[in-house]
């Protein structure tokens, strides 16, 4: 298991983090707070990270919504974060 925390928006540090952990076999990596920041990657930060739902919370529904995507949950995302109205 990795930890780790206060990137701050520096993707190279992040990205090495990683990778350290993958070589030593960590199969969960946690990230605790502080991703973005200080240094100048802070988006790209984000984007390496981010599951699909975050990112859908951060920058809104894919347009057009996909096939697969029922109304319940187009419904639910505009619920949780009403800038996913489209």
């Amino acid at each position: 298991m990795g930890i780790f925390q206060d990137i701050h928006g520096n993707l190279p540090a992040l990205k090495k983090g990683v990778e350290i952990f993958r070589e030593n076999g960590c199969e969960k990596i946690f990230y605790v707070g502080d991703l973005i920041g200080i240094s100048p990657y802070s988006k790209e930060s984000m984007d390496f990270v981010m599951g699909n739902h975050d990112y859908w919370y951060a920058y809104g529904l894919p347009n057009p919504t996909p096939e697969w995507m029922s109304e319940e949950e187009v419904r639910h995302w505009t619920w949780i974060n009403p800038s996913n109205r489209q």
